[in-house]
């Protein structure tokens, strides 16, 4: 489960870099993952935007890949790569 910042700790802006580098917000182990693979931006209160950075093994929300950017909300499954799979909470 990765829960996403609250308005508060995350205004809209807001950039979390998701992948394997140690510059990235949130960090997984999994090699299929890329260091710099995709990144949550917050649009405003109630909207994240997932962006995947032409990543190796792609990034897909509910199944759908995600060519350049997709909408995120509460229930989501997100997958980056083959194997790291993660529900999004808000």
């Amino acid at each position: 489960m990765l829960v996403l910042p609250s308005p508060s700790l995350a205004p809209p802006g807001t950039q979390l870099l998701l992948g394997r580098s140690r510059a990235a917000r949130i960090r997984f182990a999994d090699p299929t993952v890329s260091r710099r693979h995709a990144v949550l931006h917050r649009l405003d209160d109630e909207t994240w935007l997932i962006v995947d950075l032409a990543s190796t093994h792609g990034t897909r929300v509910n199944d759908r890949p995600v060519a350049t950017a997709a909408r995120i909300g509460d229930g989501d499954h997100l997958r980056l790569g083959p194997s790291t799979h993660v529900v999004i909470q808000t």
